[in-house]
């Protein structure tokens, strides 16, 4: 009788033992995760954005500037409100428009500064040619006939991540969405290179 309770103490033990380890092993992959999305946010706030011009004037001296503080690569990206200015058309475009104009990958401690000129974007539209087939056709709107603001800015870190910072007041949010390249029928864009500076930032910070 004493042998049966001590081993049904045992097993009491054991089962509270593997219930308290299961417990802990839960917590301490919560805790991970927890500062692994902290690391995240921490790389991704090194990232940022902004638009500069002179007082006055808005639209031909506009730059944009990306700046990206961290230690990793990330791959950036603008969507972009295109308005006609009057009541003219523009090429493809409505008389206002919004898509998504990729820049790339923006290198560790970089500064990128964009004019409103490299903002006039290289698309793609189908059209057909004799064998009905269809391919790609470069278009360059007409920059005199309108202009560009940015609605907000994105980017994919390094671990695959897409965060998002609004246009308006700069605000870092994590996007559920990953970013997907647009296929070149579509409303995507690549940003111009001609005139845009690169220079690297002396005010790096680490990741860890």
């Amino acid at each position: 009788m004493l042998a049966a309770v001590v081993a049904a103490a045992g097993l009491g033990v054991t089962a509270w033992g593997t219930l308290v380890s299961a417990r802990v092993a839960e917590d301490q992959l919560a805790q991970s995760k927890v500062q692994n999305e902290e690391r995240d946010r921490r790389q991704a706030s090194r990232i940022n954005w902004w638009e500069e011009w002179t007082a006055g004037t808005i639209g031909d001296d506009e730059s944009v500037f990306i700046a990206n503080r961290s230690l990793d690569p990330a791959y950036a990206w603008l969507w972009v409100e295109v308005t006609a200015k009057k009541d003219t058309n523009v090429g493809s475009f409505e008389k206002r428009a919004t898509f998504t104009a990729t820049w790339g990958t923006v290198p560790p401690c970089t500064l990128l500064s964009i004019p409103n000129s490299a903002m006039v974007m290289t698309g793609i539209t189908p059209i057909l040619n004799m064998n009905k087939e269809e391919e790609p056709r470069i278009i360059l709107p007409d920059p005199d006939k309108y202009f560009t603001s940015i609605e907000s800015f994105g980017f994919t870190d390094t671990n695959g991540k897409t965060w998002r910072r609004s246009g308006s007041d700069g605000e870092l949010t994590l996007d559920p969405s990953p970013y997907k390249e647009l296929n070149e029928y579509s409303s995507s864009r690549v940003i111009k290179r001609e005139g845009v500076k690169t220079e690297p930032l002396d005010e790096c910070g680490s990741n860890s």
